[in-house]
């Protein structure tokens, strides 16, 4: 018997230490408020069964990572997470950031045992600028293989979905004081698999004898 609560007690620390997890919203949403930091806004979507899709960026200037993603890696029940977008499945990101050159330069997905990750390097560069917010579209994840719910292939495209976005923007936060323009900017498709496909690999669950 106590075998067998070792061995749930430590699924259970597993299980809680895969959950994807996001970073929160910030606290000043007025970017003409915030001394050298500024805003950028983008989301994370999905079309397949709930797993953890994120995307990963990093300073330029500076030594600084951070990873914002949709969905949930792994859990003791399944569950249908509430999305920010009406046709859409996924979360919109609000993030306040020091001011500098950045990059999105990775993606993963988890997705029970498996870990997907892309095989193909990319960057997609933006700029934080002091008191301005920009918006930086949208990372879609689409579930192109599985094995029961597992996801095991996916292809992420990135998009301009500029007006889905803010919509979810003003229903999110209706305290919002976000100034963002996109005139001339076409919507829709703006670069196709994202980083190639992708590559698995596989987590096990340690057995206690």
């Amino acid at each position: 018997m106590q075998k067998l609560v070792i061995l749930f007690s430590s699924l259970i620390m597993l299980l809680m230490g895969c959950a994807s997890q996001s970073p929160k919203p910030p606290q000043v949403f007025n970017a003409g408020d915030t001394v050298g930091n500024g805003l950028v806004v983008f989301s994370v979507k999905y079309n397949g069964p709930n797993s953890g899709y994120d995307i990963h960026y990093r300073g330029l200037d500076f030594a600084k990572k951070g990873t914002a993603g949709a969905g949930v890696g792994i859990a003791l029940f399944p569950t249908r997470q509430k999305s920010d977008f009406e046709y859409s499945t996924g979360k919109l990101h609000v993030l306040e950031l020091p001011v500098g050159k950045y990059e999105f330069y990775a993606w993963s997905t988890k997705s029970g045992m498996a870990n997907l990750r892309q095989n193909k390097p990319f960057s997609i560069e933006f700029d934080v600028e002091p008191g301005k917010t920009s918006y930086l579209g949208s990372f879609v994840f689409s579930a192109t293989h599985l094995v029961g719910a597992t996801v095991t292939a996916v292809r992420v495209d990135y998009a301009n979905a500029f007006s889905e976005d803010m919509d979810a923007l003003k229903n999110k936060y209706s305290n919002v004081n976000i100034d963002i323009s996109m005139a001339g900017e076409k919507e829709g498709l703006v670069l196709g698999e994202l980083g190639g496909n992708s590559s698995i690999s596989w987590n096990t669950i340690p057995i206690f004898l």
